[in-house]
C-alpha cells in the first residue's frame, strides 16, 4: 500500500536497522520503512532525526494509540510534516497540559489556534508573511497569532502530527479543512463544511486520485476478504501472462469491491483501445462496486477510461 519507494528508502531502512544492532520490533519496522518512504520529500538525515524523536516519543506513551498499529505509508505522512523537532516537541509538551481524549483530538486541537481575520496590530491575515510580522510559522506562533481556516486546519493538523497522528490538510469550495486517522481506524474530516464529496486536493496518499480515496480504503478493510484481495492485486504484477493479469484483477474485485487499486488497474488495461461504448459499461460496473464513492467514480471516468 506504500507506492513506489524512492532512491534513499532502503538505505535509510539499512541505517536505522543496522543503528538499533539489526533487531527492530514491528512498530519500529513500520516506522523505520515510514521514515524511508519520506525521503523522496525530506532529506535522509531528517528522516533519521525524525524517527528517533518518534521512536522516542512511542516508548515514552507521548503518541496517541494509533500508533501501535500504523502502516509504513501513515508513518511516511507524519515524517512529511514541515514541523521541526522544536516545534514538534514544544507542541507535545502543549497538549500534554490539556488532557485531551486522543478520540477528540481532531476537533479538540482546532481550538488551539483563535480565529482572527486581522492580528492584533490590525493586518489582514490576506497580507500573508506581514500578518505573522514576518516571523516563522510554527505552531507555537499559530497559537498566539491565529488565523483563518487555513491557520486552523493546518495547525490542528500539525499538533496531530506531533502525537505521531497521520493527518494533513485538504480543501474545500472556499475553505481548507484537514484529514485525520481516529483511534478506531477510521480517517475524519476536521473543520469540516463540506463533507467527503466535497473534498478536493492536499492528498498526500501513496496513490493517485481524490481524497476519498482514503475512505475507500478504510471501506476495504472493512469488507470481505480484505487481505486475500490484496494478495491477489500483488501477484497480478508478477505474470507475464495478460489472460492471468486480468483474471487476477477480477478476481481481487470480485473477493472486495472496495479493492480500489486492482479497479484502476484492470480498468485501465481494458480501457486500452475500446470505444466509448463499452467504456460506458466499464464504468457502469465500478459505480455498481462502489455506489456511494461519487468522486471515485467520477475520477475513473476522467482519468483512468
Amino acid at each position: 500500500l506504500s507506492g513506489a519507494a524512492g532512491k534513499q528508502t532502503l538505505s535509510i531502512f539499512y541505517r536505522i536497522w543496522n543503528a538499533n544492532n539489526k533487531t527492530l520490533r514491528p512498530v519500529e519496522t513500520s516506522m523505520a520503512l515510514g521514515a524511508g518512504l519520506a525521503s523522496n520529500v525530506i532529506p535522509p538525515e531528517e528522516c533519521l532525526s525524525k524517527f528517533n524523536f518518534y521512536r522516542e516519543s512511542y516508548f515514552q506513551s507521548a503518541c496517541h494509540p494509533q500508533a501501535d498499529t500504523m502502516q509504513p505509508w501513515e508513518w511516511a505522512i507524519v515524517f512529511r510534516g514541515r514541523e521541526s523537532l522544536e516545534d514538534l516537541s514544544w507542541a507535545q509538551q502543549f497538549i500534554e497540559k490539556k488532557q485531551i481524549p486522543p478520540e477528540q483530538a481532531g476537533n479538540k486541537f482546532m481550538g488551539f489556534i483563535p480565529y482572527r481575520r486581522k492580528n492584533l496590530q490590525g493586518v489582514s491575515v490576506h497580507a500573508g508573511a506581514a500578518f505573522y510580522d514576518h516571523k516563522p510559522v510554527t505552531l507555537k506562533l499559530y497559537t498566539e497569532y491565529g488565523g483563518v481556516c487555513g491557520a486552523v486546519s493546518k495547525g490542528a493538523a500539525g499538533f496531530l502530527r506531533a502525537k505521531g497522528v497521520p493527518a494533513y490538510p485538504i480543501g474545500q469550495p472556499g475553505h481548507c479543512a484537514f484529514i485525520w486517522k481516529h483511534p478506531k481506524g477510521q480517517w475524519l474530516i476536521g473543520n469540516n463544511i463540506g463533507g467527503w464529496n466535497w473534498a478536493n486536493g492536499g492528498n498526500k496518499l501513496p496513490w493517485k486520485g481524490p481524497v476519498q480515496i482514503i475512505s475507500a480504503l478504510c471501506a476495504f478493510w472493512q469488507g470481505p476478504q480484505a487481505r486475500e484481495s490484496s494478495l491477489m492485486y500483488d501477484l497480478s504484477f508478477y505474470s507475464r501472462n495478460p489472460q492471468h493479469v486480468e483474471l487476477l484483477l477480477q478476481e481481487a474485485c470480485r473477493a472486495n469491491p472496495y479493492n480500489y487499486p486492482a479497479w484502476a488497474r484492470y480498468l485501465g488495461i481494458k480501457a486500452g483501445g475500446a470505444a466509448d461504448k463499452k467504456k460506458l459499461e466499464y464504468l457502469i460496473q465500478f459505480s455498481k462496486a462502489m455506489p456511494r464513492e461519487h468522486n471515485l467514480i467520477d475520477y475513473v471516468a476522467g482519468h483512468v477510461l
